[in-house]
C-alpha cells in the first residue's frame, strides 16, 4: 500500500474525507472523517503497507466522543468486523476498503443512535475487562452461594 494508492482509496470511498496528508511510514496514518447520520465524526485511519493482508483500522481520538457506544474500544479502536468468521477476497483491495469504512460507519451509527445497545450485555466481559476507568482490584470472597439470603460483610483495607 503506498500513500499515493490509500489517497486514491479514500477519494473513492463513499462516507469519508481525508482531512491531513497522511505520513509516509508503516503503517500509513491519516486524519479522516466519517459521515454519520448527520455528524462529521473526526477518525484516525491506519493501513499498513501489507494491505490487504491486515485491515484497515479506525479510531476514535477521543473513545467516548459519540458517548460510550458498544464496539469502541478505550485506545478508540473500532471494532467493525469478526475477522474470524469473515472471507476476505484479497483480489478487491478497493471493495475491502470500501467496505471497511461503511461497516465502520454502520458500528457508530447503531452505537450513537442506540440500535445495538444490547451488544454491551452480548460482550460483558470484553467490555469489563477493556474500560479504562476499571481500577485493578482483588477481591478474595470466602462464601458459598445458597438459596437462603444471607448478610455479607465487606471489609477494605
Amino acid at each position: 500500500m503506498t500513500k499515493d494508492k490509500l489517497i486514491e482509496y479514500i477519494c473513492l470511498s463513499n462516507g469519508i474525507e481525508l482531512l491531513s496528508d497522511p505520513i509516509e511510514e508503516n503503517p500509513i496514518k491519516a486524519d479522516s472523517s466519517l459521515k454519520v447520520g448527520s455528524l462529521d465524526v473526526p477518525v484516525k485511519l491506519k493501513v499498513w503497507t501489507d494491505f490487504p493482508d491486515t485491515l484497515p483500522a479506525f479510531y476514535l481520538p477521543h473513545y467516548d466522543s459519540l458517548g460510550f457506544i458498544p464496539h469502541v474500544l478505550p485506545n478508540g479502536n473500532i471494532c467493525y468486523l469478526e475477522t474470524e468468521s469473515s472471507f476476505i477476497d484479497k483480489e478487491k483491495p478497493l471493495s475491502i476498503f470500501q467496505d471497511s469504512v461503511e461497516l465502520t460507519i454502520k458500528v457508530l451509527a447503531d452505537g450513537y443512535f442506540g440500535n445495538n445497545h444490547e451488544d454491551f450485555r452480548e460482550e460483558f466481559n470484553l467490555y469489563w475487562y477493556k474500560n479504562k476507568n476499571t481500577i485493578d482490584h482483588t477481591v478474595l470472597c470466602n462464601f458459598k452461594v445458597t438459596d437462603r439470603l444471607k448478610v455479607l460483610k465487606v471489609f477494605e483495607n
